[in-house]
C-alpha cells in the first residue's frame, strides 16, 4: 500500500526511493485498493507506473489505449527508463547574415533518450520545435548518443541577424544503463529489476487511488492543471504502450487527472486515477 512521507515535500518526493526517478514514487502515492491477485504475460513486459489491462486470456499487458485494469505496481521488465523534464540546452545557431550549413552538436546529459519535447519555455510553453526528420524542421536528434542539433531549416534571409546561439528546454525520458543501476542505484532483494518474474508471475495492480505520481508517461506531450491537456488517457501511438499521455488520439481510454505537473526539480507526473468518462 502507498502512504505519504512525513515532511515529504516535492523536490525530496521525487528522489526518496530511487537516485533516478523512475517508476512510482510510492512515499507520495495515496493507494486505496492495490490487489495482487493477477497474473502477467509471460512474453510482454511493462514497467512499475505504467496503465496495464488484460488481454484476452486474462493475463496483465500494457494497455494499448483499448482497456485500462489499473497501474502497474512492480516491474514486469529488466530495462528501466527515468524521466528529465525541462533540461536547458544552448544551440549554436551561429550569428550574422550567412549561416553556415554545418552546427555544432549539443549533448544532453544522458544518451538512449526517447519521447522528446523541445520548447523555448519551461513546462511545454512558448513555441514547442519539431524535429527535423528530411521534411523541415528546427534540430535534429541522435535518440542513441542523446545529441541535438540546430538544423539550419529555420535561417533569416540574407542581411538579416540570427543569434550565435538559442537556449531551449528538452524533456525526454532516457534508458537508465546497467552501470549506473548496479554502481549506483541498485537492484531488488533478487539483484534484479524484474519483480513479477520472481513472483511467478504474479503482478499487484493498483485498481482504485487518491494520488498517483509516475513517471511511465510521454514525455513528449504537455501537461496542464486545467484545460485540455489536464485530462489523462492510456496511450494508443506505437510504442508507447502503458504510458499515460494528455493525446486523445485513436481509441484511447480516459484515466485521470492531472494533479502535478512534472518540472525538473521533480519529474513525477503527479495524477487523481479515475475509470470512467469525464463530464466535461
Amino acid at each position: 500500500m502507498g502512504s505519504v512521507g512525513l515532511g515529504n515535500n516535492a523536490d525530496l518526493g521525487a528522489f526518496l526511493n530511487r537516485i533516478f526517478p523512475e517508476g512510482l514514487d510510492l512515499g507520495r502515492c495515496q493507494i486505496t485498493q492495490a490487489l495482487g491477485v493477477y497474473v502477467a504475460d509471460p512474453t510482454n513486459t511493462f514497467r512499475a507506473g505504467m496503465v496495464v489491462m488484460r488481454n484476452a486470456a486474462g493475463l496483465v499487458v500494457p494497455s494499448d489505449g483499448s482497456d485500462v485494469l489499473g497501474v502497474a505496481k512492480w516491474n514486469h521488465a529488466t530495462t528501466l527508463m527515468a524521466a528529465v523534464v525541462d533540461e536547458a540546452v544552448v544551440l549554436d545557431t551561429h550569428a550574422g547574415p550567412l549561416p553556415e550549413t554545418v552546427y555544432a552538436p549539443s549533448y544532453l546529459k544522458h544518451p538512449m533518450v526517447a519521447n522528446v519535447r523541445v520548447t523555448s519555455g519551461l513546462k511545454g510553453t512558448g513555441t514547442l520545435y519539431t524535429e527535423d526528420t528530411g521534411s523541415g524542421g528546427f534540430y535534429t536528434l541522435n535518440t542513441t548518443n542523446g545529441v541535438i542539433t540546430y538544423a539550419g531549416t529555420d535561417v533569416p534571409p540574407v542581411g538579416t541577424a540570427l543569434d550565435s546561439s538559442t537556449t531551449v528546454y528538452v524533456t525526454y525520458t532516457w534508458q537508465i544503463t546497467e552501470a549506473d543501476l548496479v554502481q549506483m542505484q541498485g537492484k531488488n532483494f533478487w539483484n534484479t529489476n524484474d519483480e513479477v518474474s520472481q513472483n511467478e508471475s504474479r503482478i499487484t495492480v493498483i485498481t482504485d487511488a487518491e494520488l498517483i505520481y509516475t513517471t511511465q508517461y510521454d514525455t513528449a506531450k504537455v501537461y496542464t492543471l486545467s484545460g485540455a491537456n489536464s485530462n489523462l488517457y492510456a496511450a494508443t501511438a506505437s510504442g508507447k504502450a502503458g504510458l499515460f499521455t494528455s493525446d486523445t488520439a485513436g481509441s484511447a481510454k480516459y484515466v485521470g487527472r492531472v494533479f502535478q505537473v512534472p518540472t525538473a526539480a521533480d519529474p513525477f507526473l503527479g495524477l487523481r486515477l479515475i475509470k470512467q468518462q469525464p463530464s466535461f
